[in-house]
């Protein structure tokens, strides 16, 4: 009951642009140590002065950054034994910053995965856990959480203390950051929550986007402005921050030492206001009128993401899903399918078979091609669809991420 009440007043603010939500528990979820006082700092100070239980999980301990590692300890070369040195430093800065911000030791948690390959851990299927070149290991080597690089482990970790702490809302990265630990991290708590039928609203902060934030330099009167490219597509919430907010998110802020080399792009946080996206489910009913494959292509679809923009990286122009009693269609709209590859994610929480890959592949009878258009049909009983999907979009050119949707979390409703 008190959980729907706090959804419901999330509605409301939505509508009328509150920068204040009340809540009893809040969860604070970053991939990276620093990303929890860039995206949320001034937020959790706030919601500790309102008496709010705060507690934050910080995903990796940062220890792939090698330039930053190579410069903080002066030297040409990085050992396995310096990224995790450096990992543990990095520890001790959330540590110190957050303490700036009135959290306590004890409400923050590190799961000690490899920074850098939260990506290559949760799509890896194989049942040996993933092996970290740089740190020359596939569990972790770090104290506290003794974890192997898994899938299973990445989200049951995180999965274990969302049920437990039982949290009122959730802070977690954007699901279309363009840093993988980021947009992972929040697909994760995405999968969490659909899995266990959850419904604990989620505000998403923004660090990695191009031109974002605007302006990289320290001025405090300056205001966080959703990129033009996501603006549309997510309602956004500002929570203003006071003179003595901003000025304690930048002691925390200094507490990075390690994170010298990028300070510019660190105090360009230090903003009037703290910028989120509102993460929601989207429902698609069942049209029982498609009679036949061919036909999806005389349909106007609704699209789940259409990209006007005329930028040398906006590479997939839409993504439409079109549901029917036995079978998804799905429409991919690409300007660049040449000598690269596209590839259709499914992923469905509530089985243990967790990611569903369709890779295009003209000499697959599941794939049409029209123009520019690519069109792909799933027979649903494959797949046991009875609860949400999570669904995406790559673009792969040499191995390379060219371009991705975003990650979309679908009801079906007959």
């Amino acid at each position: 009951m008190k959980r729907d009440l706090i959804f419901l007043l999330l509605l409301f603010m939505i509508i009328i642009n509150s920068p204040i939500i009340l809540a009893q528990k809040v969860l604070v979820v970053a991939p990276h140590p620093d990303d929890e006082i860039l995206g949320v700092g001034g937020s959790i100070y706030e919601h500790l002065a309102l008496g709010d239980q705060v507690k934050v999980i910080i995903m990796t301990n940062g220890d792939g950054y090698l330039l930053a590692e190579k410069l903080f300890h002066r030297s040409l070369f990085s050992s396995s034994d310096d990224l995790i040195k450096f990992g543990n430093t990095r520890r001790e800065e959330s540590i110190k910053a957050l303490k700036v911000m009135g959290l306590a030791k004890t409400d923050l948690v590190f799961l000690n995965f490899p920074d850098g390959y939260l990506k290559d851990i949760l799509f890896h299927t194989i049942r040996d856990p993933y092996f970290v070149v740089k740190l020359k290991t596939s569990h972790s080597p770090y104290s506290g959480f003794k974890v192997d690089y898994s899938q299973h482990e990445l989200i049951s970790r995180l999965e274990k203390i969302i049920k437990t702490y039982d949290p009122d809302l959730i802070y977690t990265p954007h699901l279309e950051d363009r840093h993988s630990d980021h947009w992972v991290t929040s697909l994760i708590v995405d999968l969490i929550l659909s899995k266990n039928k959850l419904n604990i609203p989620q505000y998403q902060y923004l660090v990695h986007w191009p031109n974002y934030p605007q302006t990289l330099k320290l001025d405090k009167n300056l205001q966080l402005i959703e990129p033009s490219e996501l603006g549309d597509k997510y309602n956004w919430i500002s929570r203003s921050l006071t003179d003595r907010v901003i000025n304690l998110k930048e002691l925390a802020l200094n507490e990075f030492k390690t994170q010298r080399l990028i300070s510019r792009f660190l105090d360009s946080f230090l903003r009037k206001n703290e910028l989120f996206a509102i993460n929601h489910t989207r429902y698609i009913v069942e049209n029982p009128n498609l009679r036949h494959f061919k036909e999806i292509i005389l349909k106007d679809i609704k699209a789940l993401e259409k990209n006007n923009f005329k930028k040398a990286r906006t590479k997939i122009k839409e993504l439409s899903l079109y549901n029917t009693k036995d079978k998804l269609y799905i429409k991919i709209k690409t300007t660049s399918l040449r000598n690269n590859k596209i590839v259709f994610y499914l992923l469905t929480p509530q089985q243990n078979n967790l990611i569903h890959k369709f890779s295009y592949n003209l000499n697959n009878n599941q794939w049409e091609q029209l123009n520019d258009n690519l069109y792909l049909q799933i027979n649903k009983e494959r797949f046991n669809y009875r609860d949400n999907i999570i669904v995406s979009t790559f673009l792969y050119g040499q191995r390379k991420i060219l371009d991705r949707t975003g990650w979309y979390n679908i009801k079906l409703l007959k």
